[in-house]
């Protein structure tokens, strides 16, 4: 079985980080509205039934700052109104509205300021080794070199380490024949198998997923002549 690697504490170390923020604000800056089971209960929950709905939580490689920045916007905003709903629901009455909205401002300015120490310190990381994924190629073809521009780039955390391929090869990165290429993959902990559709049939494409599955090895298939799809992991 694949060791519990560093990338699955992503979420709920982030989950419990806006958490954390969420609540110090609300109980420093506004104790009168923290003072029942009840509103806390409404801010946390609404928090993690927003995140859940809009999918915000993710552990893509290839996920930036500024990827699905989109999402950050919606959920501040629907968090907003889940937020100032509480004030109609208890029908309690605030000395300031204006107040009310610079703390969720705050809020927000947190949230978005541990985005960005995030992403900053998760690039410095990888760059240093870190949160890295070893792949392997099997087959070869003209994608290829595409693919390897993207393993290539350090902020994005991927150890290439070589290809298999019926074809003999001088190439360093050539690792052997394609039937070596199971007993390579579990004696040296591949996280990632990336396969040319074009090298492989139906069957032999069927028989390697099903080896990835028993060994919870993440495999992805190159289709020819399309573009490659990557980053489905931290």
């Amino acid at each position: 079985m694949k060791n519990f690697k560093n990338s699955d504490w992503i979420i709920p170390v982030s989950i419990a980080v806006h958490l954390l923020i969420i609540n110090s604000f609300l109980y420093f800056l506004t104790p009168e509205t923290y003072t029942h089971i009840y509103y806390i209960l409404h801010y946390n929950i609404s928090w993690l039934l927003i995140t859940y709905g809009l999918s915000y939580y993710t552990r893509k490689r290839k996920e930036g700052f500024f990827t699905n920045i989109h999402k950050v916007i919606q959920l501040y905003l629907i968090y907003g109104l889940a937020y100032f709903a509480l004030f109609g629901i208890t029908g309690r009455i605030y000395k300031s509205l204006e107040q009310q909205l610079f703390i969720y401002l705050m809020i927000c300015v947190a949230l978005t300021a541990y985005r960005v120490i995030f992403f900053w310190l998760r690039r410095k990381y990888r760059m240093w080794g870190g949160n890295s994924v070893k792949v392997v190629v099997i087959g070869r073809d003209k994608n290829l070199k595409k693919i390897r521009k993207v393993f290539d780039d350090s902020e994005l955390g991927y150890r290439y380490m070589g290809y298999f391929d019926d074809k003999k090869s001088k190439s360093p990165t050539f690792l052997g024949p394609v039937m070596d290429c199971f007993l390579y993959i579990l004696e040296n902990n591949i996280d990632e198998i990336y396969c040319v559709a074009s090298k492989f049939n139906s069957k032999e494409l069927r028989n390697l997923i099903d080896f990835a599955d028993n060994n919870l090895i993440r495999v992805k298939i190159i289709p020819d002549n399309k573009e490659i799809y990557l980053g489905e992991c931290s």
